[in-house]
């Protein structure tokens, strides 16, 4: 799937119809002796040793979800499979990742003008201690986001949390802050919520930043001048509104016509168009 683009203004592309670009890509064979796309394969680094037998971090060891075995167990209530049940203090979307007896969690208080790392005890969920993170710049959230949605992850030895702004935290088993890295403001739509990967004696980090250093209807001026001269471009228009964009699309568009609209609401874009589409 392409990436998308996220800027605060919309824009309309129309380019040639789809069947002649579908053409001209079908027509790039592999070159001689290398692998076709039913060949390959692409997986997350998996983790390995001890951290195979616990959930070290976002998405666990395979970092897609996937677990091999048999026998966990797939349905839940209020008792059901339920060993224990505690009250998480302040507000999260980080996921748990468990290392031996411990659950490990990010949390936020006061709009996340205090964030905190804390470990329960996997055996009965008591709290075995919590670690406030060094007090800094403030993130805007999403009103779905929060302000402690990045999952930390673990080797084992030490645990490390990313806060947006606020930076890069490592902490030993029992909560002690080894070290912080300040890695400047954060500036994205929904707020920060990339969490750390780990390879080898790395930390990786992926963080969305909604203007890169661009200023405002930068973005929109280079596609109009990569798009000047194209033979494929037929028409480029600045609209502003996600729906109006979309509305202006469809009633313009012609059998056979691509069309692109740079948006921000993905859901609620896909919507409005379903809902179009259904009106016919």
């Amino acid at each position: 799937m392409l990436p998308i683009l996220r800027v605060a203004i919309s824009a309309v592309l129309t380019l040639a119809p789809v069947a002649h670009i579908a053409t001209g890509l079908m027509e790039q064979a592999p070159a001689a002796g290398g692998p076709t796309r039913a060949d390959e394969t692409v997986a997350m680094v998996a983790d390995s040793g001890e951290g195979l037998r616990y959930w070290p971090r976002w998405r666990g060891p395979s970092g897609q979800g996937l677990v091999t075995g048999t026998n966990y167990p797939d349905r839940w209530s209020s008792t059901e499979n339920v060993a224990w049940k505690v009250a998480v203090p302040g507000q999260g979307n980080s996921s748990p990742i468990v290392w031996s007896d411990r659950i490990i969690l990010t949390t936020a208080y006061d709009d996340g003008r205090r964030l905190s790392v804390l470990a329960l005890r996997r055996s009965d969920g008591g709290k075995l201690w919590e670690t406030a993170v060094p007090a800094g710049r403030n993130d805007w959230a999403h009103g779905k986001n929060g302000h402690a949605s990045s999952t930390p992850a673990t080797d084992g030895t030490r645990i490390y949390a990313l806060f947006g702004s606020r930076g890069l935290v490592a902490l030993d088993m029992e909560g002690r802050i080894q070290w912080r890295a300040d890695l400047g403001p954060t500036d994205n739509y929904h707020g920060p919520a990339g969490s750390p990967l780990l390879y080898k004696d790395k930390v990786i980090l992926y963080q969305d930043q909604c203007q890169r250093g661009r200023a405002d209807g930068e973005v929109l001026a280079l596609l109009r001048e990569g798009l000047q001269g194209a033979q494929r471009a037929g028409q480029v228009e600045e609209i502003r509104g996600e729906f109006l964009a979309i509305d202006t699309a469809l009633s313009h568009l012609q059998p056979g016509d691509l069309c692109l609209v740079l948006v921000d609401q993905v859901e609620e874009a896909l919507g409005h168009i379903a809902s179009r589409i259904a009106q016919g």
